[in-house]
């Protein structure tokens, strides 16, 4: 596998695809897994989402293999008329470089078939996100704090990761329940200054995995709202610190939070991609008072799966992709008409300036 090249650098940023890199990176070191960190000669290159085209191709003419990971795409009720540019790039290598692909969930490949088009049998994969589980376990403490204590955590970009939410539990607070919110990251959001104005809400910046986990642990329910989630990293760290998870039926919750599938609000939406207006705030206020009438089983069974999305194994799933990938052979004719055409493109280029 040390002909894989994997591009693990500028991957500092926030976002999902960056959180999972960075992981697989750490959890490969950890786990002495070979890999090229440059593209130079190498037989097969990795990556999530998209790449620079140059370098697929040149990838494919030595005879390497392309493996490209997918999260969700981007589509019309939520990304509007921009939803085609935006997946033009990772369309492209999907239906015409990628020669094998691992989905997040069995929800986010619905939603790659039902844009892209169903990749061939045999030539995909499907491996959930994993949390780094010296970081995210479980605390010791199994009972419900007087005071309730929910949170969420996330980029907190569109209202229907939060609206929702505030809207629930302003109905728990009308009918005298004890509890705080605690909103851990940004909210970008033109509610911002509304939602914070509940006596209830306490709103942490920070984004750093050990404060994180620490708000977790001393937490005693999780809420999840958002719109057709691929699998979210969110929620696989709250699973491995043991928390029941509260939401919405919608992507792949209840497939990732099986053991508690109660605590998720119907949508009645039954559309790969389902629309913000399905969500019904009264619903969820329903199966938040469930988590907590019923919080000694649901923690229970939270327990007994909190180690169900390690990034052990996950790294371990791509490890045994990527090692049983088998490249092909080289077109060194093609490759020098390719970096000589390269070459010459950047000479014109610079005699243009």
């Amino acid at each position: 596998m040390k002909k894989i090249y994997i591009p693990f650098k500028g991957n500092d940023k926030l976002g999902g695809p960056f959180t999972f890199m960075r992981n697989l990176r750490v959890e490969f070191d950890k786990q002495n897994v070979a890999y090229q960190s440059t593209p130079l000669f190498a037989k097969g290159i990795f990556f999530p989402i998209s790449y620079g085209l140059k370098h697929i191709k040149l990838t494919k003419l030595f005879g390497g293999k392309v493996i490209q990971r997918l999260d969700g795409v981007h589509y019309p009720s939520k990304h509007g008329d921009e939803y085609i540019a935006k997946n033009n790039e990772m369309k492209n290598i999907y239906q015409n470089y990628a020669d094998y692909v691992v989905f997040q969930s069995e929800y986010s490949k619905k939603q790659v078939f039902e844009m892209f088009g169903a990749f061939p049998e045999g030539k995909y994969s499907l491996i959930y996100n994993g949390a780094n589980t010296d970081i995210f376990y479980p605390a010791k403490g199994k009972k419900i704090h007087k005071k309730v204590r929910f949170i969420t955590t996330g980029r907190f970009r569109n209202k229907d990761m939060l609206v929702p939410v505030i809207k629930a539990l302003d109905e728990l607070e009308r009918k005298g329940f004890n509890f705080e919110l605690n909103i851990f990251g940004p909210i970008l959001l033109e509610e911002k200054d509304e939602i914070l104005s509940r006596k209830y809400v306490i709103n942490s910046q920070s984004m750093n995995q050990e404060v994180i986990s620490d708000a977790l642990r001393k937490s005693d329910i999780f809420i999840y709202s958002h719109l057709n989630p691929p699998c979210p990293n969110s929620v696989i760290e709250a699973i491995s610190c043991a928390l029941p998870i509260v939401g919405f039926d919608s992507g792949a919750m209840k497939e990732l939070c099986f053991f508690n599938g109660e605590l998720f609000a119907d949508v009645n939406d039954d559309r790969v991609f389902q629309e913000y207006e399905s969500f019904d705030y009264k619903k969820l206020e329903e199966k938040l008072e469930l988590s907590i009438s019923n919080f000694d089983e649901l923690k229970k069974r939270s327990l007994d799966n909190a180690k169900n999305y390690s990034m052990e194994k996950c790294a371990a799933e791509y490890a045994g992709v990527l090692v049983n990938i088998k490249p092909g052979k080289s077109n060194y004719i093609k490759v020098i008409v390719f970096l000589v055409d390269h070459v010459v493109s950047k000479i014109v280029k610079v005699f243009k300036r």
